[in-house]
């Protein structure tokens, strides 16, 4: 496959991977989506300049902010569940569509736990060969944890999985349950799988969140 459809195919599967972070359900006739990030992240979603929206805490059911238009790095400092509730315009001109374009609410859960993936560490121990297994290949790379109460957190399932036409490269996480400390730790993914010659390669990362951090192999497979 030539460069150009390889780029188009990888953008395709990056988005795949990222829209399953997003969860839309239908609950009671209303358009719901779940989304989960970690406390201090900054927050966006694109919306019409008319349509309005506030943000209330789930258990005390307080206003915390409230606007109009799109939100914009919206920081949520405390772990816990939010709902955001939209009030979109609705079109009444015969010619336009008569449903809405946004949820009517966003449910957002915010982790105590941010775990951030350097990739300016990231290191192979060989390089990635055209049809060559790559199970004496690893992944290394550091990530920086913080807690919201500055404590030991235990990485359960590390993995990483890899996108490309011809690739099925995955990895699992060598201390699998080891309990991560509060700044720098360093990783260690053992590989399996390989690729074929002429692709390129994204990774990515499941995070202590559930979310995918993603990576692009610097070079085109040989």
């Amino acid at each position: 496959m030539n460069k150009p459809l390889s780029i188009i195919f990888l953008m395709f599967f990056v988005f795949s991977i990222h829209a399953k972070n997003i969860s839309q359900l239908p609950i009671n006739g209303e358009h719901v989506e779940n989304q989960k990030i970690a406390f201090g992240e900054a927050f966006s979603y694109k919306l019409d300049d008319n349509t309005s929206w506030k943000i209330i805490n789930s258990e005390t059911f307080s206003v915390l902010n409230s606007g109009t238009g799109s939100i914009e790095k919206m920081t949520f400092s405390t772990p816990g569940n939010f709902e955001i509730e939209i009030s979109e315009v609705i079109s009444t001109s015969a010619n336009d569509c008569k449903h809405g374009h946004f949820p009517h609410k966003i449910m957002i859960e915010v982790s105590p736990i941010k775990m951030i993936f350097d990739f300016a560490t990231i290191k192979f121990s060989n390089e990635i060969i055209g049809g060559q297994s790559q199970s004496s290949n690893e992944i290394s790379v550091d990530v920086y944890i913080e807690s919201f109460n500055n404590e030991k957190v235990v990485f359960n399932d590390g993995k990483v999985i890899s996108a490309g036409v011809g690739v099925n490269i995955d990895g699992t996480l060598k201390s699998n349950g080891a309990a991560l400390k509060q700044g720098i730790n360093h990783l260690v993914y053992t590989l399996k799988g390989q690729a074929t010659r002429g692709t390129y390669i994204m990774f990515d990362f499941l995070d202590i969140n559930n979310q995918t951090v993603s990576y692009t192999y610097p070079s085109i497979i040989k």
